[in-house]
């Protein structure tokens, strides 16, 4: 995990998974083996196991919103 991460309350992160410059709020998953880079994963989302929510790290982030799944 990190650099530039914030993780909510009652998040799961999956083994092996990535996450980078992101936030991942309050009841979201993410999965075993997903990246998660330049994103925000929304209240109670889920990024399944090796998926990848990836933004553009001189633009715009990726985003999952409340209760997705990808």
């Amino acid at each position: 995990l990190g650099p530039h991460v914030s993780i909510g309350n009652h998040c799961a992160i999956g083994p092996g998974a990535v996450v980078r410059d992101a936030v991942v709020m309050d009841g979201a998953r993410v999965g075993a083996g997903a990246r998660v880079e330049h994103a925000v994963v929304g209240l109670g989302a889920e990024v399944f196991d090796g998926s990848e929510l990836i933004g553009d790290p001189d633009g715009d982030a990726a985003f999952i919103l409340h209760g997705q799944k990808a």
